[in-house]
């Protein structure tokens, strides 16, 4: 039998010499960190009453025999000051048999319900529209990479499981071209707002590799200070088959592909949050700042994009009682069959 003190000893060793290699990493960045002049200037509140449309979406999905079902929803608000909350919402139902990657696909679905509420919305001309996400994100969508070869060697076969995703994706590009040509027509500054970004555009620039992402660095080199970051060009994955595939189509060609990002905090120690627009809007650029200023909580929160979120989020209990029904529903025409869809073995049965 082993001697229980040594192994502990043993792995406590492990854990201290971890700790010191993690903390000799940051001490390693903070001197970095401290030899950088983060330039982040204040902003004003817009001094004018302006209207904006702001969306948000939620998902739900879950497993039986053979694929999945999900249920998809976006809810758009159109604010107007002194005036009720003008919402527009849809919600979707569908069934993939897509054998990996159901995230991702029930993702895209839920995307291009947000870009559609926009779409139909967009009528009214609001001053200002926000999306929930990066626009870099909505440009990239992160094709996996079983879609890939379809770019180079034609779209998949109807009957191929993945014909779905692909023809989603590319639904979703066409949808997401069209809401930028129409902001460029009507002259709409188009914003993406990430409330929590994950990107390492000025972490990379200042060199401080994977320790830190932007909104980390942003936090700490603040220093109580508020305001944003100056404009940037916003890189994202560009995957040459990918793009070649879009220029045939003409989606996402020229300027309207090229997209800049800010960073914004409005509260000393505040959530640091990420902005992009298209690169032919930088001439709006303080227009957006004070606007995005004059819609903050005083806590650092953008008042019209929490609310939107919680009317988007698809709660709980409406996935299980979706999955309910149809258990019930199926249940009523064949007990046998239910049992077997929603079987927790099921997956043994296929091997």
């Amino acid at each position: 039998m082993p001697n229980r003190e040594n192994e502990s000893e043993h792995w406590l060793s492990i854990l201290r010499n971890f700790s010191n290699v993690i903390l000799g990493e940051i001490r390693s960045k903070g001197e970095k960190l401290r030899e950088i002049n983060l330039s982040i200037s204040d902003s004003i509140p817009l001094d004018k009453e302006v209207t904006s449309i702001w969306v948000d979406g939620g998902n739900a999905n879950f497993d039986c025999v053979g694929g999945s079902w999900f249920i998809v929803k976006a809810a758009a608000g159109y604010f107007s000051s002194g005036e009720k909350i003008k919402w527009h919402e849809k919600t979707r139902t569908g069934f993939t048999t897509l054998p990996r990657n159901i995230d991702r696909f029930v993702g895209i679905h839920r995307d291009i319900l947000e870009i559609e509420c926009v779409l139909e919305l967009i009528e009214n001309e609001p001053d200002f529209i926000v999306l929930d996400n990066s626009l870099t994100t909505y440009a990239n969508m992160g094709v996996p990479h079983s879609l890939l070869k379809f770019f180079e060697s034609g779209e998949p076969m109807e009957e191929s499981s993945e014909y779905d995703f692909f023809r989603s994706f590319v639904d979703f590009k066409k949808r997401f071209n069209a809401l930028i040509q129409q902001c460029k027509i009507l002259d709409i500054p188009l914003i993406g707002a990430a409330k929590d970004p994950k990107s390492r555009l000025l972490a990379r620039k200042w060199n401080l590799g994977k320790n830190f992402i932007d909104s980390s660095a942003i936090s700490m080199l603040a220093k109580g200070k508020t305001g944003f970051t100056e404009a940037m060009e916003a890189k994202y994955l560009r995957i040459p088959r990918v793009e070649k595939y879009l220029e045939k189509r003409s989606l996402l060609t020229g300027e309207r592909g090229r997209f800049q990002s800010i960073f914004g905090i409005l509260q000393p120690n505040g959530r640091v949050f990420r902005v992009d627009f298209p690169e032919f809007q930088k001439s709006k650029l303080q227009d957006i700042r004070k606007f995005l200023v004059a819609m903050h909580d005083g806590n650092g929160y953008l008042i019209p994009s929490h609310i939107v979120h919680n009317r988007a989020t698809m709660p709980d209990r409406l996935s299980d009682g979706l999955s309910k029904l149809v258990m019930s529903s199926v249940a009523k025409e064949d007990m046998e069959i239910a049992k077997f869809l929603f079987s927790k073995q099921r997956r043994s049965k296929f091997g």
